[in-house]
């Protein structure tokens, strides 16, 4: 099982992404989350079926204190921005840095890899776009983590972004739920 933790500002989309991804809904009007929600998804990444969990954190700042926990085993991190919000994409450093430092609080075990993968999110929103492309790929080339963006609305590069965190992990042996399984 993998498990993945989304982080980033309020209001920049997490929970739509992890809806969208999960169950295949947009909901217009999301609700804040509340420390943290997590969803479980099953998916077929070059013909491995992985069992995949999901951790959808609070962007508040009086939730941080929890937020640690919730790393506690994860492989993944993706880290959301809102396109249309500068502010978002500048906290973006913040949130990487954090989860780098948090990716080894793993108790008893070695720490395992931690894969990085920056979303823009809100790309259906363009024309009020205040961060290009080239930031991003800028941002994410300096903390060494793959990049995309996406549109949890028009289910633009939503499956493709968490198609690509699966991709990396799956570059360590022994981590599918079960092995070469076409279905």
């Amino acid at each position: 099982m993998f498990k993945w933790v989304l982080v980033g500002e309020v209001g920049v989309g997490k929970s739509s992404l992890v809806l969208r991804y999960t169950e295949d809904v947009y909901v217009g009007e999301s609700v804040e989350t509340i420390g943290a929600d997590f969803k479980v998804k099953y998916a077929t990444v070059d013909k491995k079926r992985l069992k995949i969990q999901i951790w959808d954190t609070a962007g508040q700042e009086k939730f941080r204190v929890m937020t640690s926990s919730y790393f506690v085993g994860a492989r993944g991190v993706i880290v959301v921005y809102d396109i249309t919000d500068r502010n978002s994409f500048v906290a973006v450093e913040k949130w990487l840095k954090e989860a780098k430092a948090l990716s080894n609080v793993t108790p008893n075990s070695p720490p395992s890899p931690m894969h990085f993968i920056i979303v823009g999110n809100k790309t259906d929103l363009a024309q009020k776009r205040q961060v290009t492309e080239e930031e991003l790929k800028q941002l994410a080339e300096k903390y060494k983590a793959k990049y995309c963006e996406t549109s949890a609305k028009e289910r633009q590069g939503v499956v493709a972004s968490f198609d690509m965190l699966c991709a990396s992990s799956l570059l360590e042996p022994g981590d599918q739920e079960t092995s070469s399984a076409d279905i």
